[in-house]
């Protein structure tokens, strides 16, 4: 991503530089959208990567609990599965995995799901 950084904002510095050359003011409004259209991009890339990033923590760290209930208790349930393969905050699935390595049962830890 830096790299798409770097090469946007270069292409931004000649981009305005050629702007401000240009004569025709027609020519100069549309390739400012084209600009604004880019900077959009760039933003939507950006946001992606973000959400893309969560859903892996998210998806870790319910490996994690499962593991560790596995570990612990040998059977868990399939609504416990199912219930933590629901969820997508990154903290709640956290606490999660805190509880599992802490509670005295399977019972204890469906309880607070």
């Amino acid at each position: 991503m830096k790299v798409l950084k770097k090469g946007f904002s270069d292409f931004v510095q000649s981009y305005e530089h050629f702007l401000k050359s240009q004569e025709d003011e027609e020519m100069r409004q549309e390739m400012e959208r084209h600009r604004k259209h880019l900077e959009e991009c760039i933003l939507d890339i950006e946001n992606a990567e973000r959400q893309a990033e969560e859903r892996g923590k998210a998806e870790g760290l319910t490996l994690a609990v499962l593991i560790t209930l596995k570990t612990r208790f040998h059977d868990i349930p399939e609504l416990v599965r199912q219930r933590l393969f629901a969820m997508t905050d990154p903290e709640l699935l956290e606490r999660l995995a805190e509880r599992a390595a802490s509670c005295g049962s399977m019972d204890e830890f469906a309880d607070v799901l």
